[in-house]
C-alpha cells in the first residue's frame, strides 16, 4: 500500500488516512446539526457549513479515487476505485444543494456563496 508521512513521523495508508478523514468530516457534520436554525442568516450559516463538510467529503473521496487508479492501490480492485467516484459525486452534489439552500437564504443567486 502506499504511504504517507503522518504526525510523529508515523507512516500511514491511503486507505487508513481517508477513513480518518471521512470519521472528522462525519463528525463535523453532527456537530453542524447543532447550530442554531431558525431564522434565514441562521438556516443560512448552517446549510453553508454543511456544504462546506460535504466538500471536505467529497476532497478525501477524491484522494482514494485517485489512489485506487495509481499502482499502488490497484492490489484493492477497480471496484473500489468506481465506489469512491460515486461517493466523491454524491458529496460533490450534496454540498451544492447545501450552497444553493445557504444562497437562497441569503437572497444571493444560486451557486453564489456568502
Amino acid at each position: 500500500m502506499t504511504t504517507v508521512m503522518g504526525a510523529g513521523a508515523e507512516m500511514v495508508s491511503v486507505p487508513e488516512m481517508v477513513r480518518a478523514g471521512l470519521e472528522r468530516a462525519r463528525r463535523q457534520y453532527v456537530r453542524s446539526l447543532r447550530m442554531p436554525q431558525g431564522s434565514d442568516e441562521q438556516n443560512a450559516a448552517h446549510w453553508a457549513r454543511v456544504a462546506e463538510v460535504y466538500r471536505r467529503e467529497a476532497r478525501w473521496w477524491a484522494v482514494l479515487e485517485r489512489w485506487v487508479f495509481l499502482p499502488q492501490g490497484r492490489t484493492v480492485g477497480v471496484v473500489f476505485g468506481d465506489a469512491a467516484i460515486q461517493a466523491r459525486n454524491r458529496a460533490e452534489r450534496f454540498a451544492q444543494d447545501y450552497e444553493a439552500l445557504a444562497g437562497r437564504a441569503r437572497n444571493l443567486p444560486d451557486g453564489a456563496v456568502r
